[in-house]
């Protein structure tokens, strides 16, 4: 019997070439095709399977942007109005603008990733604390003249100025904090006949600033401040019971209430001037839903 030439006897030693190629071991890969590959097959996943990065809205864009004008246009007209019912109305429907256009911000950060940076360290909290934003955007759009150091000058604005005057330079460079006063009238006990939390607030924000600011420009960075602290209040209380659609819309009422004579909102808080009021009613809003995470943490 004779053997092809093709066949091979397993007792024939091994040509030298596979010997090299068993004693060299498997083939070396390219290290960089590896990374190439990794990352291609990476990014496929990620077009494939679903992330919390993803927008969660399934209407067209043209219809989010219906829902975003409409409401405007319909409402901004309707607040300007004289009749409170229709005012509250229109209040309602420039609300529910707000809230899709916040919406819409909101989710289009999200789905863009973390593109917010500085120095690069990405700003991951953007999204969350926008609503926040807002409501401080919308006080000092109300309050925009405080920007340039103009002071509300209606009403009790100018008591409340003066008072704060007086007690720094009356009262507080003599060591008082209250006492008796010839400076109105035949006489008041200062600092005793009325609440003096305001006097305290805008004498802080004067001695802080060094005086460089003046009185008037210390007395609107002070107003804005409660304002705004009030409306945040409002904000922080929904947040931590209803979540931060319900407290973004809770502080925007509070802001955009246009109120009436001894009734809050804006005819009484910002033209009567009567706002320490509402620095207490800030603290004590705040305090409720701080008291949650009391209860719940212990601390």
């Amino acid at each position: 019997m004779t053997r092809e030439p093709n066949d091979k006897d397993p007792k024939d030693p091994k040509p030298s070439d596979e010997v090299e190629a068993e004693l060299e071991g498997p083939p070396r890969r390219d290290p960089t095709v590896e990374i190439e590959h990794a990352a291609r097959a990476s990014a496929s996943a990620a077009d494939v399977a679903p992330t919390d990065l993803q927008p969660t809205l399934t209407l067209p864009l043209w219809q989010r942007i219906v829902a975003m004008v409409a409401p405007a246009a319909l409402g901004i007209p309707l607040v300007l109005s004289k009749t409170y019912a229709l005012h509250v109305v229109g209040l309602g429907l420039a609300l529910l603008a707000g809230y899709a256009l916040v919406r819409e911000v909101s989710t289009g950060l999200r789905a863009a990733g973390p593109v917010w940076s500085i120095r690069g360290r990405d700003i991951k909290w953007l999204p969350s604390a926008l609503p926040a934003f807002v409501v401080f955007a919308v006080a000092a759009g109300l309050l925009w003249p405080t920007f340039i150091g103009q002071m509300p000058q209606s009403q009790d604005h100018p008591v409340h100025l003066t008072r704060a005057w007086h007690f720094v330079t009356q009262q507080l460079s003599h060591g008082q904090l209250s006492g008796w006063s010839d400076l109105w009238f035949a006489g008041w006990p200062a600092g005793e006949d009325y609440p003096p939390g305001g006097d305290y607030w805008i004498s802080a924000v004067y001695l802080v600033t060094f005086g460089l600011l003046g009185w008037e420009a210390a007395y609107a960075v002070a107003f804005l401040g409660v304002l705004a602290a009030c409306g945040l209040a409002c904000y922080h209380f929904g947040r931590t019971y209803f979540g931060r659609t319900a407290g973004m819309l809770a502080g925007l009422f509070f802001l955009l209430d246009r109120g009436y004579y001894r009734e809050g909102g804006w005819n009484y808080t910002v033209w009567w001037g009567v706002w320490p009021q509402i620095l207490s009613t800030a603290f004590t809003i705040l305090s409720f839903s701080t008291l949650d995470r009391v209860l719940r943490r212990g601390r």
